[in-house]
């Protein structure tokens, strides 16, 4: 998975767009650890909260990185427990997003 990094043509700016990257180098640490359904719950989470931020292109770009990490994760809801005891709780996509 190459990184997603501050896209070059993101609407983002300001704290929005430093929310961004620093969820998109979380889902890159999480895929190079092997975690792909904590990188999934980073990625959910980022449509989730900042859907409205993303260019039309990231907005599909996103949203096809999280399909494809869908396919190697199991599709229930639930907490994620890491093995430093750390809880991940579920991130559900409440707010469907349209694309522009």
């Amino acid at each position: 998975m190459t990184c997603l990094c501050v896209f070059s043509d993101s609407t983002a700016a300001g704290w929005p767009a430093l929310q961004i990257n620093l969820l998109q180098q979380l889902v890159v640490a999480a895929r190079r650890m092997g975690k792909s359904q904590l990188a999934a719950r980073h990625l959910t989470f980022l449509l989730e909260t900042l859907w409205n931020h993303l260019s039309a292109a990231d907005q599909r770009e996103t949203a096809k990185k999280l399909q494809d990490l869908a396919l190697e994760c199991e599709g229930s809801p639930v907490s994620l427990n890491l093995e430093s005891g750390v809880v991940i709780p579920p991130a559900n996509l409440t707010n469907i997003p349209l694309a522009k």
